[in-house]
């Protein structure tokens, strides 16, 4: 018997214990009241056939050292609750669908509202070098004389943003079954990766559409009627490779944007569920929302401004200077601006991602909720 065969054989008589697995059948839902550890996929098949055949919890379950975590005590408290509501949860054949909206409508709600800071924000970074300022850039949108000046380019975003968010939660939550058992056993560091992965995935899939909003935000009025105008310009003038500009720094940018966002997220959401249950109050979800975004935004924003100028390069009224890459904008902005101008913008994305990042995290999950996804996975 391996070591780790008779610490469990020790710990059977245990009062609690949880059952961690993806892949958990019949068997495994009546040991999730026994068990007190997660348990990696190989190691679930194997106790569960022996369950199988002799009908009861054996002396040695084949359980390899690597594959058995404990749980910490405050894991423990969380699925200890209702440990059989969080894994029917987990089994839903509708949970991807369920995820998918919550995410859309998040994404929607959430940039629509800060629209108008949004374009403040563009345009701040597509300026080389002149002093606009914020109140500059909302007399510049007010002087076009229409309300929807305030929200230029903001179709597109919704149409860029809400696949993405949805996309983002959705491979989230997929990797994370992948990864652990449960999600309420998943380390930091393992939530750093998922979260980083699910924004690269989300970030690929919806890259020509934010370019078209970072181009329609930022062109003089006039320069495109509508989304499809602005699509079939560019390409007749620039070519398909043109709406992938900038996607390298973007990509760059949304690994530990989103990993940090999502992970320090949820590890704020954790400790609330282990004060409040089910009944985490609004103000509660805005405050993790708030505090994870600006956290991560502070980290991935000089790669943000990259990726923008590069987009908007080749517009007329933003300047002469022309970039050969990622490294040369780097270069000629600290050159001609300092640290400062990789931070030019900031303060108006940070206004705009305040708001946006609470209601985009309580759209999602009071959505998750009213569609029967137990909030604590």
């Amino acid at each position: 018997m391996s070591s780790a065969d008779g610490q469990l054989a020790n710990m059977v008589q245990a009062p609690s214990w949880t059952w961690m697995s993806a892949a958990a059948d019949h068997y495994c839902s009546q040991l999730a009241q026994q068990l007190q550890c997660s348990v990696g996929p190989k190691s679930a098949a194997k106790l569960a056939a022996q369950v199988g055949r002799a009908g009861q919890l054996p002396a040695a379950t084949g359980i390899e050292e690597r594959d058995a975590v404990p749980l910490q005590p405050h894991q423990q408290q969380i699925s200890d609750e209702h440990p059989a509501e969080v894994h029917a949860s987990l089994r839903d054949p509708y949970r991807a669908a369920k995820m998918l909206a919550a995410g859309a409508l998040a994404g929607a709600v959430s940039r629509t509202a800060t629209a108008p800071v949004d374009r403040v924000k563009m345009l701040l970074q597509v300026q080389d070098g002149a002093a606009l300022s914020i109140g500059g850039a909302f007399r510049q949108m007010a002087a076009e004389k229409t309300f929807a000046a305030y929200f230029k380019g903001n179709a597109a975003n919704v149409l860029k943003i809400a696949p993405e968010t949805a996309c983002k939660f959705t491979v989230n939550d997929r990797i994370k079954q992948l990864v652990v058992s449960d999600g309420h056993a998943i380390t930091p560091i393992e939530r750093l990766g998922c979260g980083a992965t699910a924004g690269a995935v989300g970030q690929f899939v919806i890259y020509p559409l934010e370019f078209l909003r970072t181009r329609m935000g930022v062109c003089a009025p006039g320069t495109y009627r509508s989304l499809p105008h602005a699509a079939a310009k560019i390409f007749r003038e620039d070519g398909f490779l043109a709406f992938y500009r900038g996607m390298v720094p973007s990509m760059l940018g949304i690994l530990p944007f989103a990993g940090v966002d999502i992970a320090v997220f949820e590890l704020l959401k954790e400790q609330m569920i282990l004060k409040y249950g089910h009944d985490i109050p609004s103000v509660g979800i805005l405050g993790a929302g708030v505090t994870s975004s600006l956290i991560a935004q502070f980290v991935s924003y000089p790669l943000a401004l990259v990726r923008t100028r590069m987009q908007a390069q080749g517009l007329e009224g933003l300047g002469n200077r022309k970039y050969n890459g990622m490294l040369d904008v780097f270069s000629q902005t600290f050159k001609h601006e300092g640290m400062r101008g990789l931070y030019k913008g900031v303060v108006p994305n940070m206004m705009k991602l305040a708001p946006a990042a609470g209601l985009s995290w309580l759209c999602f999950e009071e959505t998750k909720r009213y569609l029967g996804v137990d909030t604590r996975t």
